[in-house]
């Protein structure tokens, strides 16, 4: 089990590239492109569809909204998902499979869309109220400070600290993210600022292992 904690927060480390992510206000045009932020995905997957005479498409569900993406730029939001990569990490990694332009293009449209979001390192509490979290999966074992938390897509438990399992604990799809903080606060007894360093830290990582979404609030 520890090799499982190991490799999650190798992987971990790597897509938050040593820095304390947070939510930006939003998208930015082309112009004003910042390559070294950190971008993650919002909205749920419904799934995909084709017939006969149509191509492969995919619907995501933006709170009450379905948005239907083509097969290319569902690929870069699930690269996204994934690897908690830039706006240039995704470029590259993707460069093989399309043109850069075409790579931005997606980003773009995810951003304005707002199934993208560009994280930066500071918390904002305007920002954090537009947004609710839905937890998935269920709580397997607890060893010392480590929760292990499986998914259905998952064949093995993922290892939350404390925190990283208080926060998924309380995220609840009619709650903003402000509110969940101040349930971890009451539950915990933990400064709110403390938690919020935590929260920033352990979201996009919760999103990447599909034990958390990203959702408007209601």
């Amino acid at each position: 089990m520890k090799n499982i904690l190991g490799g999650f927060l190798s992987r971990a480390a790597k897509g938050l590239g040593a820095k304390s992510p947070a939510l930006s206000d939003g998208g930015m045009a082309n112009e004003e492109r910042a390559p070294g932020i950190r971008l993650v995905a919002v909205g749920e997957v419904l799934g995909g569809f084709k017939d006969a005479s149509t191509p492969l498409t995919f619907s995501l569900k933006y709170g009450n909204e379905e948005i239907i993406l083509d097969q290319f730029t569902y690929n870069v939001w699930e690269s996204v998902k994934m690897t908690l990569t830039t706006r240039e990490e995704t470029v590259s990694l993707m460069k093989q499979i399309k043109p850069a332009a075409h790579i931005h293009q997606a980003i773009d449209e995810l951003l304005e869309k707002k199934l993208l979001m560009e994280w930066k390192d500071t918390y904002n509490e305007d920002y954090f109220e537009q947004f609710a979290l839905i937890p998935k999966g269920r709580v397997t074992d607890i060893k010392e400070d480590d929760y292990y938390v499986l998914t259905f897509l998952k064949s093995e438990p993922i290892a939350l600290s404390m925190m990283g399992y208080f926060i998924w604990r309380h995220a609840h799809p009619f709650l903003s993210c402000n509110s969940t903080i101040q349930l971890v606060h009451q539950s915990t007894g933990v400064e709110t600022a403390l938690i919020k360093e935590d929260f920033i830290r352990w979201i996009p990582i919760l999103v990447m292992y599909d034990v958390l979404s990203i959702v408007p609030n209601r």
